[in-house]
Protein backbone atom coordinates (compact mmCIF):
# COMPACT_ATOMS: atom_id res chain seq x y z
CA UNK A 1 0.00 0.00 0.00
CA UNK A 2 1.58 3.31 -1.58
CA UNK A 3 1.49 6.24 1.51
CA UNK A 4 0.49 9.85 0.99
CA UNK A 5 2.67 12.28 1.71
CA UNK A 6 1.88 13.94 5.24
CA UNK A 7 -0.85 16.60 4.67
CA UNK A 8 0.96 18.90 7.02
CA UNK A 9 4.07 19.54 5.34
CA UNK A 10 2.89 21.46 2.67
CA UNK A 11 1.01 23.53 5.88
CA UNK A 12 4.18 23.74 7.14
CA UNK A 13 5.93 25.19 4.69
CA UNK A 14 3.17 27.64 3.87
CA UNK A 15 3.43 28.88 7.24
CA UNK A 16 7.08 29.95 7.12
CA UNK A 17 6.37 31.67 3.94
CA UNK A 18 3.99 34.09 5.65
CA UNK A 19 5.93 34.58 8.37
CA UNK A 20 8.66 35.90 6.31
CA UNK A 21 6.91 38.05 4.40
CA UNK A 22 5.40 39.42 7.77
CA UNK A 23 8.56 40.24 9.01
CA UNK A 24 10.28 41.42 6.13
CA UNK A 25 7.29 43.38 4.74
CA UNK A 26 6.30 45.26 8.21
CA UNK A 27 8.40 48.66 9.03
CA UNK A 28 10.55 48.63 12.16
CA UNK A 29 8.94 50.68 14.97
CA UNK A 30 9.29 54.40 14.52
CA UNK A 31 11.37 56.00 17.47
CA UNK A 32 8.97 58.42 19.44
CA UNK A 33 10.33 61.62 20.88
CA UNK A 34 9.20 63.66 24.14
CA UNK A 35 5.73 65.38 23.69
CA UNK A 36 4.88 68.13 25.39
CA UNK A 37 5.08 72.41 24.80
CA UNK A 38 8.77 72.99 24.89
CA UNK A 39 7.37 76.65 26.72
CA UNK A 40 6.43 76.28 30.12
CA UNK A 41 6.44 80.03 31.08
CA UNK A 42 5.72 83.54 29.28
CA UNK A 43 6.59 86.30 31.31
CA UNK A 44 6.31 90.21 31.07
CA UNK A 45 6.07 93.11 33.19
CA UNK A 46 6.29 96.85 32.69
CA UNK A 47 8.85 97.94 35.29
CA UNK A 48 8.12 101.83 36.10
CA UNK A 49 10.22 102.26 38.56
CA UNK A 50 13.45 102.20 36.20
CA UNK A 51 10.72 102.64 33.11
CA UNK A 52 11.91 99.17 31.38
CA UNK A 53 10.58 96.60 30.15
CA UNK A 54 10.59 92.69 31.06
CA UNK A 55 10.12 90.27 28.72
CA UNK A 56 11.19 85.91 29.70
CA UNK A 57 10.68 82.48 28.73
CA UNK A 58 11.55 79.21 30.11
CA UNK A 59 11.61 76.35 28.19
CA UNK A 60 12.15 72.88 28.63
CA UNK A 61 14.66 71.26 26.25
CA UNK A 62 13.40 67.84 26.71
CA UNK A 63 10.12 68.13 24.01
CA UNK A 64 12.58 70.38 21.49
CA UNK A 65 12.56 68.23 18.30
CA UNK A 66 15.37 70.36 16.86
CA UNK A 67 17.84 72.62 17.85
CA UNK A 68 16.86 75.98 19.30
CA UNK A 69 18.70 78.87 17.58
CA UNK A 70 17.31 81.82 19.82
CA UNK A 71 14.13 83.11 21.31
CA UNK A 72 13.16 86.57 19.50
CA UNK A 73 10.01 88.83 20.80
CA UNK A 74 8.15 90.83 18.32
CA UNK A 75 6.87 94.47 20.46
CA UNK A 76 3.61 95.77 19.08
CA UNK A 77 3.03 97.62 22.23
CA UNK A 78 -0.66 99.05 22.81
CA UNK A 79 -1.84 98.21 18.91
CA UNK A 80 -1.41 94.65 17.71
CA UNK A 81 -1.40 96.79 13.72
CA UNK A 82 1.62 98.60 14.32
CA UNK A 83 5.56 96.91 13.02
CA UNK A 84 6.76 95.39 15.97
CA UNK A 85 10.07 95.73 17.63
CA UNK A 86 12.18 92.77 17.66
CA UNK A 87 13.87 92.21 20.86
CA UNK A 88 16.68 88.95 21.13
CA UNK A 89 16.15 87.15 24.52
CA UNK A 90 19.03 85.80 25.82
CA UNK A 91 20.43 82.69 28.21
CA UNK A 92 23.47 84.12 29.25
CA UNK A 93 23.22 86.08 32.73
CA UNK A 94 23.08 89.48 30.88
CA UNK A 95 21.04 92.17 29.71
CA UNK A 96 18.04 91.40 32.25
CA UNK A 97 18.92 87.82 32.18
CA UNK A 98 19.95 86.54 35.69
CA UNK A 99 21.14 83.08 35.53
CA UNK A 100 23.47 81.93 32.69
CA UNK A 101 22.39 78.68 30.74
CA UNK A 102 19.26 77.56 33.21
CA UNK A 103 16.59 77.79 30.31
CA UNK A 104 14.96 80.84 31.12
CA UNK A 105 15.83 83.29 28.32
CA UNK A 106 15.07 87.26 29.06
CA UNK A 107 15.91 90.76 28.69
CA UNK A 108 15.15 94.33 30.14
CA UNK A 109 14.70 96.90 27.46
CA UNK A 110 14.27 100.69 28.05
CA UNK A 111 10.95 102.22 27.31
CA UNK A 112 12.35 105.08 24.89
CA UNK A 113 12.07 106.16 21.72
CA UNK A 114 15.53 105.07 21.68
CA UNK A 115 15.31 101.70 22.38
CA UNK A 116 11.83 100.91 20.83
CA UNK A 117 9.57 101.97 18.36
CA UNK A 118 6.21 101.24 20.25
CA UNK A 119 6.66 102.87 23.31
CA UNK A 120 4.54 102.69 26.38
CA UNK A 121 3.26 106.56 26.82
CA UNK A 122 1.92 108.28 30.09
CA UNK A 123 -1.65 107.73 29.07
CA UNK A 124 -1.79 104.16 27.95
CA UNK A 125 -3.83 101.69 29.52
CA UNK A 126 -5.16 97.84 28.69
CA UNK A 127 -3.37 95.72 27.54
CA UNK A 128 0.04 95.08 25.14
CA UNK A 129 0.63 93.06 22.60
CA UNK A 130 3.59 90.64 21.49
CA UNK A 131 4.97 87.49 19.92
CA UNK A 132 7.38 84.61 21.08
CA UNK A 133 9.37 83.14 18.28
CA UNK A 134 11.43 79.96 18.84
CA UNK A 135 13.76 79.90 16.08
CA UNK A 136 14.73 76.39 15.18
CA UNK A 137 16.85 74.35 12.81
CA UNK A 138 13.71 73.45 11.67
CA UNK A 139 11.28 76.16 11.55
CA UNK A 140 9.80 78.41 13.85
CA UNK A 141 7.15 78.05 17.05
CA UNK A 142 5.19 81.44 17.26
CA UNK A 143 3.04 82.14 20.15
CA UNK A 144 0.93 85.54 20.23
CA UNK A 145 0.44 87.19 24.04
CA UNK A 146 -1.50 89.98 25.34
CA UNK A 147 -1.07 91.19 29.25
CA UNK A 148 -2.66 94.07 31.10
CA UNK A 149 -0.98 96.88 31.68
CA UNK A 150 -2.03 96.53 35.09
CA UNK A 151 -1.59 99.58 37.66
CA UNK A 152 -0.01 102.60 36.39
CA UNK A 153 2.06 104.76 39.16
CA UNK A 154 1.05 108.33 39.55
CA UNK A 155 3.45 110.93 37.74
CA UNK A 156 4.28 114.25 38.87
CA UNK A 157 4.26 116.47 35.32
CA UNK A 158 5.03 119.83 37.50
CA UNK A 159 5.97 121.35 40.37
CA UNK A 160 5.59 125.41 40.80
CA UNK A 161 6.75 127.14 43.38
CA UNK A 162 8.76 130.43 44.26
CA UNK A 163 12.95 130.04 44.00
CA UNK A 164 13.12 132.62 46.98
CA UNK A 165 9.83 134.04 50.15
CA UNK A 166 10.88 136.56 52.24
CA UNK A 167 9.29 136.09 56.18
CA UNK A 168 6.74 138.86 56.88
CA UNK A 169 7.50 141.65 59.47
CA UNK A 170 4.42 140.34 61.23
CA UNK A 171 1.28 138.79 60.18
CA UNK A 172 1.61 135.32 58.27
CA UNK A 173 2.47 135.25 54.30
CA UNK A 174 0.98 133.01 52.34
CA UNK A 175 3.22 130.88 49.58
CA UNK A 176 1.16 128.89 46.84
CA UNK A 177 2.86 125.71 45.84
CA UNK A 178 1.22 123.39 42.76
CA UNK A 179 2.05 120.07 42.24
CA UNK A 180 0.39 118.41 38.57
CA UNK A 181 0.00 115.07 38.89
CA UNK A 182 -1.24 112.65 36.03
CA UNK A 183 -2.44 108.96 36.38
CA UNK A 184 -3.08 106.67 33.67
CA UNK A 185 -5.60 104.88 35.77
CA UNK A 186 -7.39 108.27 36.28
CA UNK A 187 -7.45 111.30 38.26
CA UNK A 188 -9.60 109.63 40.71
CA UNK A 189 -6.85 106.66 41.53
CA UNK A 190 -4.50 108.76 43.21
CA UNK A 191 -5.13 108.51 47.31
CA UNK A 192 -2.58 111.56 47.72
CA UNK A 193 0.21 114.47 46.61
CA UNK A 194 2.34 115.74 49.52
CA UNK A 195 5.81 117.13 50.41
CA UNK A 196 8.26 116.61 53.17
CA UNK A 197 10.72 120.14 53.76
CA UNK A 198 14.11 119.66 54.76
CA UNK A 199 15.81 122.01 56.10
CA UNK A 200 20.03 122.04 54.64
CA UNK A 201 21.45 123.68 57.67
CA UNK A 202 19.96 121.85 60.30
CA UNK A 203 20.12 118.81 58.10
CA UNK A 204 16.61 117.99 59.21
CA UNK A 205 12.82 117.60 58.24
CA UNK A 206 10.08 120.10 59.70
CA UNK A 207 6.75 118.80 60.79
CA UNK A 208 8.22 115.80 62.38
CA UNK A 209 9.35 114.60 58.73
CA UNK A 210 5.84 114.26 58.06
CA UNK A 211 3.89 114.80 54.43
CA UNK A 212 2.49 118.40 54.24
CA UNK A 213 -0.45 117.01 51.77
CA UNK A 214 -2.18 119.43 48.61
CA UNK A 215 -5.44 119.50 47.82
CA UNK A 216 -7.15 119.29 44.65
CA UNK A 217 -10.75 120.17 46.03
CA UNK A 218 -11.15 124.24 44.51
CA UNK A 219 -10.43 125.52 48.04
CA UNK A 220 -13.76 124.46 49.37
CA UNK A 221 -12.11 123.16 52.50
CA UNK A 222 -10.80 125.41 55.18
CA UNK A 223 -7.32 124.42 56.87
CA UNK A 224 -6.80 127.24 59.10
CA UNK A 225 -8.74 129.35 61.01
CA UNK A 226 -10.01 131.88 60.15
CA UNK A 227 -10.65 131.09 56.49
CA UNK A 228 -7.20 129.74 54.93
CA UNK A 229 -7.80 127.42 52.36
CA UNK A 230 -5.32 125.33 50.22
CA UNK A 231 -5.67 128.00 47.47
CA UNK A 232 -6.52 125.66 45.12
CA UNK A 233 -8.33 126.97 41.61
CA UNK A 234 -10.23 124.08 40.24
CA UNK A 235 -11.44 120.67 41.88
CA UNK A 236 -10.64 117.64 40.37
CA UNK A 237 -7.91 118.79 37.64
CA UNK A 238 -5.47 117.05 38.51
CA UNK A 239 -3.46 120.00 40.35
CA UNK A 240 -3.14 119.77 43.90
CA UNK A 241 -2.31 123.34 45.89
CA UNK A 242 -0.98 124.38 49.72
CA UNK A 243 -0.89 127.49 50.52
CA UNK A 244 2.65 127.46 52.88
CA UNK A 245 2.00 130.01 55.66
CA UNK A 246 5.33 132.38 57.00
CA UNK A 247 5.74 134.34 59.94
CA UNK A 248 8.46 136.30 61.10
CA UNK A 249 9.26 133.53 63.57
CA UNK A 250 9.33 130.89 60.43
CA UNK A 251 13.08 129.08 59.87
CA UNK A 252 15.16 130.53 57.44
CA UNK A 253 17.46 128.94 55.56
CA UNK A 254 17.72 126.75 52.20
CA UNK A 255 14.73 123.83 51.93
CA UNK A 256 14.61 120.77 49.59
CA UNK A 257 10.54 120.87 49.29
CA UNK A 258 10.54 117.04 48.53
CA UNK A 259 7.40 115.90 46.53
CA UNK A 260 5.40 112.88 45.98
CA UNK A 261 1.77 110.63 44.69
CA UNK A 262 0.53 108.14 45.60
CA UNK A 263 -2.63 105.75 44.19
CA UNK A 264 -5.25 103.93 45.87
CA UNK A 265 -3.05 100.47 44.83
CA UNK A 266 -0.50 101.97 47.15
CA UNK A 267 1.97 102.65 44.31
CA UNK A 268 3.95 106.18 44.99
CA UNK A 269 5.20 108.32 42.28
CA UNK A 270 9.18 109.41 41.29
CA UNK A 271 10.22 111.82 43.64
CA UNK A 272 10.39 115.65 42.24
CA UNK A 273 12.77 118.03 44.33
CA UNK A 274 12.37 122.04 44.76
CA UNK A 275 15.00 123.93 46.30
CA UNK A 276 12.99 127.14 48.30
CA UNK A 277 15.27 129.93 50.17
CA UNK A 278 13.58 131.48 53.02
CA UNK A 279 15.11 134.61 53.79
Amino acid sequence: MRLKPPYFLPMRLLSIIVSAILFWGCPSPIPTTNSGDPVEEIQFAYLQESNQLYFGVVVNPEFFDSVLDSIQIRWYGTDSTRNPDVITLNDQGEFGDILPGDDRYARKVTNSSGSLTNTITLTDTGKVFFKTDLLFRAGTDSRSRSEWLGNLRPVIINVTAPDTATRPASGIELVLITCQVHDANGLDDIRWVGFKSYHDSLQTYLNGGNYIYLYDDGSQQILYEPNITSGDSIAFDGIYSFQVPLSSTSTGGSYHWIFEAQDLAGSVSDTVVKQVIIQ
